[in-house]
């Protein structure tokens, strides 16, 4: 997992700066906002770059927890440190044994809970020559449950009912190259929402 390359086909390239895996709280001028690591990031940005690689495009590509306002430096600090806190517990046997005990079926929030949950993914980009675009990403729900599993039931309805709209390839794919437009639509009629600013 230390390797930020780890899915990506063919040649590998040197690593640009921004794609390093983040472990400190930060200040981001582009966006005005505190950043820390986000939980998912050493998993999705490896996704990403593979989508990257199986399309012949490259770009570097980062993600990151935001937070503004008054408190938002110590929110930004105190995910950085919680998440390195847990990254270095997590290899220990002992603490992955008592979070597998922990994490039973049915052990999860109540159904209010996942109901009243919801997400707000923020993409911006920068060209090399200056020029930004944004899109967000969003929708109601639980991300961790209510969202999950309408991107899995969504996935598996676009494969058995969307062949002919698929991009023709094969092997281990992801979704924007297994996929593509056929998904973001599917999602669009269940209420996710994706936004061009």
């Amino acid at each position: 997992m230390r390797d930020p390359f780890l899915l990506s086909p063919g040649k590998r390239r040197d690593l640009h700066p921004l794609e390093k895996d983040p472990s400190v709280a930060a200040f981001d001028k582009d966006l005005n906002v505190w950043v820390a690591p986000f939980p998912t990031a050493s998993i999705d940005t490896r996704v990403v770059r593979r989508s990257c690689g199986l399309s012949g495009i490259d770009f570097a590509f980062q993600e990151y927890m935001t937070f503004s306002g008054v408190t938002a430096p110590l929110q930004a600090l105190a995910m950085a440190l919680g998440s390195a806190l847990v990254s270095k517990a997590m290899a220990a046997p002992f603490f992955r044994e008592m979070v597998t005990r922990s994490a039973q079926p049915g052990s999860g929030p109540n159904p209010e809970v996942m109901d009243a949950g919801w997400f707000r993914c923020r993409i911006w980009g920068k060209t090399s020559d200056g020029r930004t675009a944004e899109v967000t990403v969003a929708g109601k729900g639980d991300p961790a449950n209510r969202i999950t599993v309408k991107c899995l039931c969504e996935s598996a309805l676009c494969l058995a009912c969307d062949a002919a709209e698929l991009p023709g390839r094969g092997g281990i794919l992801t979704p924007s190259t297994g996929l593509g437009k056929g998904l973001v639509r599917r999602l669009r009629t269940r209420g996710i929402e994706f936004t061009a600013h």
